[in-house]
């Protein structure tokens, strides 16, 4: 792989250390803050919107102007949401964003994109476990610091890469490939329901049965480890099964990032 490739894959796939950790400690961490269960749900979920928003207008800015610049002004307002979040807790709504301008950069780079995504995938969901391990050694506030040096180093590694994208100069919200979307729609849908669990699901188990972050961590890890695997096995079950069936049989995983790798549509 080249170093360029390598740089994009590895800044493109560290938001997994995010990822895992957060997905275990965030509902928890403002709930030491003293916010009710209600609050806490109304920033987790206004975080999903907020980003959503943000990744259209970075995507749109970045497709006009080039979209190097505005990884690093993505990810260094994400950098610096996860430190504020240390004093605040609603500088959360602004932490997670960036990360497909990366991947846009490492689509239009690559010389190898199959193999690259591949690599990608991996990664994150190594980074993934890494995270999910966090607070057995760390307090909430020391993961959030970690948090903020993951989002700056993610930065960090894209800066050696040379962006051939000049941009169109010109800036538009036309999407001209509804129709892609609208193949690739299922696995929003999946996303809807991991949005409303995933979040509060570390919380519920917190009023429920009084776990805490560290009790809950080796399980997240584990759900991490199976998604590992498979992801691993998907070519293998999609060969021997067929794509469709395979994919029907063996549901997405439950922990909201689905990662169909074996699955290809003829555009």
């Amino acid at each position: 792989m080249k170093r360029e490739d390598f740089l994009l894959v590895l800044a493109s796939s560290v938001e997994g250390i995010t990822w895992g950790a957060d997905t275990v400690i965030m509902a928890l961490y403002l709930k030491s803050l003293g916010l009710n269960p209600l609050t806490i749900g109304a920033i987790l979920g206004s975080d999903i919107i907020v980003n959503t928003l943000l990744s259209l207008l970075w995507s749109v800015l970045g497709d006009a102007y080039g979209r190097k610049k505005f990884v690093y002004i993505s990810r260094g307002i994400g950098g610096l949401s996860f430190l504020l979040l240390l004093i605040a807790p609603y500088a959360y709504l602004f932490a997670n964003q960036g990360f497909g301008l990366i991947a846009s950069i490492l689509a239009e780079k690559s010389g190898d994109l199959d193999k690259a995504m591949a690599y990608r995938s991996s990664l994150n969901i190594l980074f993934s476990v890494i995270g999910s391990l966090l607070p057995t050694a760390l307090n909430f506030k020391g993961i959030i610091i970690v948090d903020g040096i993951v989002t700056f180093l993610s930065l960090l590694l894209v800066i050696p890469v040379r962006e051939n994208y000049k941009g169109t100069s010109r800036v538009t919200l036309k999407i001209s490939s509804f129709k892609i979307l609208g193949k690739l729609s299922t696995e929003a849908i999946i996303g809807l329901g991991a949005g409303v669990l995933l979040p509060m699901l570390s919380l519920w188990f917190n009023l429920r049965f009084h776990a805490t972050a560290s009790s809950l961590s080796p399980i997240y890890a584990i759900s991490e480890i199976t998604l590992a695997l498979s992801t691993l096995f998907s070519p293998i079950l999609a060969s021997t099964l067929g794509r469709i069936r395979a994919i029907l049989t063996f549901s997405p995983p439950w922990n909201g990032r689905p990662k169909i790798t074996s699955l290809k549509i003829n555009l």
